[in-house]
């Protein structure tokens, strides 16, 4: 009997933690190395004569493109202060999307068993909070600022 091999990633949203550049840095990393492996996974399938479609289906060389370029995007932009929250978010959603194709390539077969070198998926610290929280945060930042202003 086989076992599902798909991967249903928990954030765990009630971990409160602080998001700096570093956690957004540290993340663009793994992103990246994920992203290499199962390049690495798609590349050798392709060489042994299993190609992805074309185009037109949820796993295809055009989606994989797409999110190669998201990828690309998000791994050399540079962390920044105030929106490290919205860097790490997009990056966690990067890594569901990786976890997606991670999954569709472990169900592919190769002979008896599953594909060998498909990587396990990316561990990451449950961290959910920037400095200022984002945009809401940096608002109540700039009225409570304007309150006390009023007030003395």
């Amino acid at each position: 009997m086989a076992r599902d091999r798909r991967y249903r990633r928990r954030w765990k949203r009630r971990t409160v933690g602080i998001v700096t550049q570093d956690d957004v840095r540290a993340l663009q990393i793994k992103v990246s190395d994920y992203f290499a492996e199962l390049q690495a996974v798609i590349a050798d399938a392709a060489n042994k004569g299993d190609f992805l479609p074309d185009h037109n289906e949820p796993r295809s060389v055009q989606t994989w493109a797409d999110l190669a370029g998201r990828v690309d995007e998000y791994t050399h932009e540079s962390p920044a202060f105030v929106f490290t929250g919205g860097q790490y978010d997009r990056g966690r959603d990067l890594v569901g999307e990786l976890d997606g194709w991670r999954d569709y390539l472990a169900s592919k077969r190769e002979g008896q068993g599953p594909m060998p070198n498909v990587p396990p998926p990316l561990p990451i610290p449950h961290s959910d909070v920037s400095i200022f929280g984002g945009m809401g945060g940096i608002l109540a930042l700039v009225v409570a600022v304007l309150v006390l202003r009023e007030l003395h």
